[in-house]
This record gives structure tokens, sequence and C-alpha cells, in this order.
């Protein structure tokens, strides 16, 4: 019997396969590709780097140390995951020797030539990663040239369409959500495009325009400014950046409207990922940078020195709740007066402030516990909006009501509402108001003297029999005439304000029996009249 030959158990990679899903690892985006290849030209200590379009592709040339070592350097070039540069800076910036392999996945290109030292290189892109017999004689078409290049040159050929995308990738974008791959390289290389200069410098969205800290980390310059909540226009304005090497990599995002700027130039400080670096690793160097970053932030809010903001204090609360109640400072809105307007203005509170910790003024939670006078034990309490219909009253008693805006446990009052007997049209008598702490009603009550006062439970876009409120009032009438539009769901899309108005206007007829409106018509008078033939 002829023993089974053993397998290889040392080796633990298909070659050939990888080869065949390597093409998989890119996207074939011109921004991703140029952007390997500058990378690639900076790695070479390259300072210039000319890009020249011709009919069906380009020419890309720059000024590095080429590849060296002759055979060897093209081999260097060609072989998967090998690399070969003498910048001082290499060994931090790690680079897994594919970039080049971008470009020879593009799937529309007819040939790629490379050509540096003496030697020139064509590459059929088509056959260069299935066809073994074509990829692993690649050294029989390696081609002496008499005049030897410095540097590195790429020609590129493919579809009539090729130097309009090129082109197009090298737009520069204002924000620096979607940056052109040249955009980050202003101190690294100049780039140009048809003897026209490549924007390097940094995008608006990118820079940080007026630095809270301007300091190192890891020898790398580190810049951190704060541009508050997103905006419509501005989605990703909280979005770190991280320059590595000239590239522009997507940072981590530190909540509160904190953004960071990390110019990396030495040294490793933090982990892309690979090949095409669309993010940073979360592991151990993450985790050292967001707290390095969160002791500069709460170093600078910490010292005397610093002018202070409401949404910078709002800022450190969202990004460390803790590290922030150690802050002197919280965060405190005015309750104002119930003005008019729909449910949401109805507990809407006036411009953020800043308030000492500890000379905190009256502080009142947004919602209002209505009990009944049967059951003053709160037991049975409905909560609803309308905080700002009582104002007046505690203001009175109480001085001017604030709401906490910055999460952190402080003496908060809540309100207390205790109707009176049922009125018409789900008005009651204005009964008495009071404040507490926790859970327990008050241990006080005062007369309610506001025109009016409410507790909504659930407004309405269309019809006002429809809100499920309760209102305080010793004059419905006026209160319907003034006050009604407190139920109105003004958040809701779908509602109808004319609708809304047009059932508050049948709720007030109803209050004044037989009247005719102001304005009225013939069609008002014709229902009062005795009998329907009887003249006006």
């Amino acid at each position: 019997m002829i023993p089974t030959p053993r397998p290889d158990t040392t080796d633990l990679i298909d070659s050939d396969r990888i080869r065949t899903s390597l093409r998989r690892l890119f996207s074939g985006d011109w921004a991703e590709i140029l952007g390997e290849l500058f990378q690639n030209s900076q790695r070479a200590q390259a300072r210039h780097v000319t890009l020249t379009t011709i009919p069906d592709g380009f020419c890309y040339a720059d000024d590095g140390h080429g590849l060296q070592d002759g055979p060897a350097g093209f081999h260097t070039l060609l072989r998967l995951a090998a690399s070969a540069f003498t910048n001082p800076t290499i060994a931090a910036q790690d680079p897994m020797g594919l970039g080049i392999h971008s470009l020879l996945a593009r799937a529309d290109l007819t040939a790629v030539t490379f050509e540096s030292g003496g030697y020139h290189l064509t590459v059929d892109p088509a056959r260069w990663w299935t066809d073994p017999p074509y990829y692993t004689t690649w050294a029989d078409r390696l081609i002496p040239v008499a005049d030897p290049r410095s540097g590195l040159r790429i020609a590129v050929t493919g579809p009539a369409t090729l130097p309009a995308q090129l082109r197009a990738a090298l737009v520069p974008n204002r924000w620096g959500d979607h940056p052109s791959p040249a955009q980050g390289y202003g101190d690294l290389l100049t780039i140009t495009l048809d003897g026209q200069p490549v924007e390097t410098g940094l995008p608006t969205g990118v820079r940080v325009a007026t630095p809270l800290i301007d300091t190192h980390y890891a020898g790398n310059r580190l810049q951190i400014g704060f541009v508050g909540s997103p905006t419509e226009e501005r989605p990703d304005c909280q979005t770190s950046t991280l320059n590595w090497y000239g590239q522009l990599i997507p940072g981590p995002v530190f909540a509160g409207g904190f953004r960071v700027y990390l110019e990396v130039r030495q040294g490793r400080p933090l982990n892309p990922r690979a090949p095409t670096r669309q993010g940073v690793i979360a592991d151990a160097a993450l985790a050292a940078f967001q707290a390095a970053v969160g002791d500069h932030i709460f170093g600078y809010l910490a010292d005397p020195a610093t002018r202070l903001t409401p949404g910078l204090i709002q800022g450190a609360y969202a990004l460390n709740p803790t590290r922030a109640a150690t802050l002197a400072y919280v965060v405190i809105a005015p309750w104002p007066t119930y003005q008019g307007g729909g449910v949401s203005t109805l507990d809407e509170s006036g411009p953020p402030e800043l308030c000492l910790r500890m000379a905190l003024p009256l502080l009142v939670e947004p919602w209002v516990q209505q009990v009944a006078a049967a059951d003053a034990t709160g037991d049975s309490a409905t909560e609803g909006r309308g905080l700002t219909t009582f104002t007046p009253d505690i203001t009175a008693v109480a001085g001017p009501p604030y709401r906490l805006l910055t999460p952190t446990p402080l003496p908060v009052q809540r309100l207390w509402w205790q109707p009176g007997a049922a009125g018409p049209r789900s008005t009651v008598r204005p009964g008495v108001w009071g404040l507490s702490t926790g859970e327990d009603p008050p241990a006080q009550w005062h007369p309610v003297t506001a025109p009016f006062v409410l507790v909504l439970e659930a407004p309405s876009g269309w019809d006002i029999e429809d809100v499920a409120w309760t209102v305080g009032t010793t004059d419905p009438l006026a209160f319907y005439q003034q006050g009604a539009g407190a139920g109105f769901d003004d958040e809701d899309e779908d509602g109808d304000e004319d609708s809304y108005d047009a059932s508050c206007t049948r709720v007030i007829r109803g209050l004044l029996g037989d009247a005719l409106p102001q304005g009225f018509s013939p069609s008002d008078i014709a229902p009062l009249m005795p009998t329907p033939t009887a003249q006006i």
C-alpha cells in the first residue's frame, strides 16, 4: 500500500488564491488610487509630483529615490506585502506593500508602465491577477533603458474618459467630508496637473480655524477646537481628522461638539486601517489618544483664564458627564411666561446661561404634576406640559424659575397643581400650586392667580376637541380666544392649522351662544331667524 503524501501543514497561505481575491480590497476609485500613489512618493522622499494627461490616460512622475537595486527594486514594487524605502519615518508608517496594486486592480486599464533607474516594465492589468504564466514571468519583460530616469514614472492607459476622471478626482473639497487625495500634503509635496498646481492645503472643514488648544501629542501637532452641534448644512462638523503623513483619514468623533486635528509627521501614535486607511483601528493606542484629548479639554475648561460659554460646558457634559460634574459651572435657562403659540412654545425655555454651581437660582423641572384635590398624596398624579403658564405665579412667590440644561445631580423642584371644581369645556377652577423636591407633594400650596394655567397630555394637529388637557381659568371664553393655541401640535408635519383654528371658533361660538361673529355675513344670521323665510 502506497502511503498518502502528508500535506505541508506549515504553508497557511494559498498565494494564487490570495491574488485573485486581492482586488476586492480596493474600490477602484481614482481618489483612492491617487492617494496610494502620493503616499508612495512621500515615502520615497519626493518633493514634487507631476501629472500629465494624454488622450487615453496620464503619466505620473515624482522626484523621489525611485526603485532601488535595479531589477530587485521592480520585484519589491510588484511583490505583495513588500516595500523598500529609505525614508527615516518608514518604520512608523508601516507600509503594507499593497498601494501600487490599487492601480493594477483597476479593471478598465489597458496598460501600466513603470520606469525607474535603468529599466521600464509594462503590465497588462487584465492578466496580472489570474494568469500565472504571465505574472510569474514579469522579469522577462523588464527592459533596460539607455537614459536612466531618477524618481519613479508611471504611464497609465485606458478608456478615453480616464483624463476627465483624473481631473475630477483632484478637485479640492471645501468642507473635507470627501477631500481630494492631494489635500493634506501641503508641507510634503507640490503636485501639478498639466502644468497647473493642484490644491494640497487642508480643506476648510478639516482645519481648526480657532483652536481652543494647540499642543502636541507623541511629538505631533494636535489641535482641539469646538464647533458645537451638527447642523443640517454641516452634519459632519464634529468629525476629527488624522493627517497621516499627508493622507487625510477620518479620526474618532468626540461628543459634545469638540473637533480634533492630529498632524502625524513622526512615529505612529494611532493605527490607521489598511490598505486604504478609511479610519482608525479601535485599539489601546486610540484609547490612550482619546484619554489625552479629554485631559487637554478638561484642563482647559478648569483653567480660570478660560473664557467659558454655555456651549462649552454643555459639550463637556456630553463628552464626559462625570468629569464635567467637577467643573465650577452648570448651564441653566430661564422659564419664560407663555406668550401664545403651538405646543412647541409651551415649554420652550430661554437662552442658555452659565451659572456657578455654588450660586444656583430656583431650578424647576419642565413637567407639571396634576393631582386631584381628593388625592393630595399624589398617588394618581398626571404629568404633562404647561410649566410656562405657571411662571408668573412661581416668580411672585419663589423667584424666577430656571431649567437645568446640564445633567448633574442638583436640587431641582417639581411643580404640582391641584385644580379646583370642573367648569365648561375641559376647564376647571384655577385651584392651587406648589413646589417640592422628590416624589412627595408640596408641604405648602399657593392660589393660582394667572389668567389661565394648564396641563397638556396630548396635543392635536387638527381639532381642539381631540386635545387631552386640563385648563384652569375663571374665564373660559378668554382662554379659548387667547390661549387655545397651546393645544395645537405644531410639531406634527401632517397637522392643519386652519382646521384647528376652525375647531377653536366652534368652541368659542358654543360658549357665546346666539351671537354673531365680528364681520358677520347673512349666512351667519339666517340660522338665528324665527322661520326660514323671515326677512333679515
